[in-house]
């Protein structure tokens, strides 16, 4: 399991790469990186050269060639020479095979996509003839992003709009012959730009909510003196447009997992009117994951919304039109993001698009249905408001436990838990894909995979579960759930299928360590709620009387012991 904070990147290039390192060791923002070069050369002998090479942990790696210099076929092909395409082929795959076995030494690879530099290879013929330079560079490039697809940890870099940003020259045929660097200075920047997101994304993982003001950041216009009718939205007006498009852009990002709030100065009805009824509005009030309209100070506004949602500082991103609103939620809050924006509308989108900050490393069912979890669980937390009791509500739910062994197709979604989850983890452990994999193919270990439901919906893959058994003693390594299914008898039920894959590897006792962090109080919490013996931070459960589900929770699934 990987652990610590420093990130060495290591470049696998076949061009000078001092400029790159230098950039990326002297970037102004986090994560700081420590670059780690490696000699250029042609790509293979490169490879081979990372492969033999003793690196840190956490080590992520970008590969950057150029496929001209990496396949002799493709280079006899820009020769015009006659080439085979099958033999082409044979390279490729051989060159993907040495990233993937680099990958399974590294945290993780950045390929740098192929494509083609201002060569106009056969002109029209340069993407149709099967020995043409630009068909084999492409068949190149989708042959290797296929051999990738099944390694988790290979990720592709789309170079694109590094060169198309850098202007009319990203290529610079000056420099290659003097210092063998092929690209333009504003190509490596935004080369070390897209390489420090990723890292970020893979350390911290992408933001997950925006929190948006509404007068002139959502819509132009102040709602509450002109009404929902005298808004600057939509229509034939360059502001009304932008407004739209800017708020298409916020909606798809709800796609990926990004929730959206509301942090607004204004008459909470009269606001939310607009959402409900304006024929231009985009956004509705489904796709909120909550929001703090009112009078008050929005520092305090921002810090409740976010506790409302379980969500920290660190996950959040404020957009408001107003310096001073920006500068008072910076204060209050460092952690949240809040960028300058620009102070036209026409500009909003474009801005948006520039923060880079919700790229996922990971996409899971989960994560496309977040806003609608968040819709239920205003729903639920508004029933259980209004029950007689705590005991009622509960039994109202209909809540299903589904516990299930883990499978290829949730590692990914198991992983993001793994490395996401504060409150509610056992041992606050990370993990890659390959790790966790590994950790299930072990014959002494369980790991399993929780979905949740209940009346309102499916709240999905939310739990994680890892039991390892040395003869009649078992440990629980990893208890990791999400904060959404906290409060409901989920964390009690989970400790009682921990003791139930414990005792059908025939163990007479469970440990489980707690390993205390600033955040995971909650789940110190409901260990000890789980009636164990305890020693300073271990506890021990005799199976002869294991931990005991809720009796409002219906177990199924079809995990060790459960049947």
């Amino acid at each position: 399991m990987s652990g610590g904070s420093a990130t060495p990147v290591e470049l696998v290039t076949d061009f000078t790469a001092g400029t790159l390192a230098g950039l990326l060791a002297h970037g102004d923002d986090a994560p700081a990186l420590t670059p780690v070069e490696h000699p250029a050369g042609p790509l293979q002998a490169t490879l081979h050269a990372a492969l033999a090479a003793e690196v840190a942990p956490r080590t992520v790696t970008v590969v950057w060639a150029d496929p001209v210099r990496s396949v002799a076929g493709i280079a006899a092909a820009a020769a015009f020479e006659e080439v085979d395409p099958d033999a082409v082929r044979a390279e490729v795959t051989a060159l993907a095979d040495l990233v993937v076995r680099l990958a399974a030494r590294r945290r993780a690879v950045l390929f740098v996509r192929w494509g083609r530099d201002d060569d106009p290879g056969l002109g029209l013929l340069d993407l149709h003839h099967p020995q043409a330079p630009g068909r084999l560079v492409a068949d190149a490039d989708a042959a290797l992003r296929a051999a990738f697809a099944a390694t988790p940890n290979v990720l592709t870099l789309d170079p694109l709009p590094w060169l198309v940003g850098a202007g009319p020259a990203p290529w610079s045929p000056r420099q290659w012959f003097a210092t063998k660097v092929p690209y333009a200075a504003g190509v490596l920047r935004a080369a070390a730009d897209a390489v420090r997101t990723a890292v970020r994304t893979l350390d911290a993982g992408s933001r997950r909510i925006v929190l948006l003001d509404l007068d002139d950041t959502l819509w132009g216009g102040l709602v509450g003196e002109v009404g929902r009718e005298g808004l600057v939205l939509g229509g034939h007006d360059p502001r009304g447009e932008a407004f739209v498009a800017f708020q298409h852009d916020l909606r798809r990002l709800t796609r990926i997992g990004v929730q959206l709030a509301l942090v607004s100065r204004n008459d909470e009805a009269v606001a939310l009117d607009a959402f409900d009824h304006h024929p231009e509005m985009v956004l509705r009030r489904a796709d909120l994951a909550g929001w703090r309209i009112g009078w008050g100070d929005k520092g305090a506004a921002v810090a409740e919304l976010l506790a409302e949602l379980r969500l920290g500082p660190a996950s959040a991103v404020f957009l408001d039109d107003s310096p001073a609103e920006r500068g008072r939620v910076r204060e209050a809050l460092p952690e949240v993001l809040v960028p300058e924006w620009p102070v036209t509308p026409l500009l909003y989108r474009a801005a948006l698009r520039d923060l880079r900050c919700f790229d996922p490393a990971t996409l899971s069912r989960e994560d496309r249905a977040r806003t609608a979890a968040y819709a239920a669980e205003r729903a639920r937390t508004g029933d259980a408001a209004a029950a007689a009791s705590i005991e009622d509500w509960l039994a109202s739910l209909d809540l299903v436990v589904d516990v299930r062994p883990l499978e290829d197709v949730d590692l990914a979604r198991a992983t993001q838990l793994m490395n996401k989850t504060n409150q509610m983890n056992l041992a606050t452990r990370r993990t890659t894909e390959a790790e966790l994999a590994a950790l299930a193919a072990a014959p002494d270990v369980d790991v399993v995979t929780v979905r949740v439901a209940d009346r309102y919906g499916e709240a999905g893959l939310t739990a994680v579960l890892a039991v390892r058994v040395d003869g009649d003693a078992a440990e629980l390594t990893d208890l990791v759930m999400s904060c959404r299914v906290m409060g409901r008898g989920v964390e009690r039920t989970l400790l009682h299928v921990a003791g139930r894959l414990a005792a059908a590897r025939g163990a007479a006792t469970l440990r489980a360590t707690f390993v205390p962090t600033a955040r995971n109080a909650p789940c110190r919490a409901a260990l000890e709620a789980a009636g164990p013996a305890r020693d300073g931070d271990v506890y021990r459960w005799d199976l002869a009387a294991p931990p005991a589900a809720p009796d409002h929770v219906s177990l199924a699934g079809s995990a060790p012991g459960l049947a």
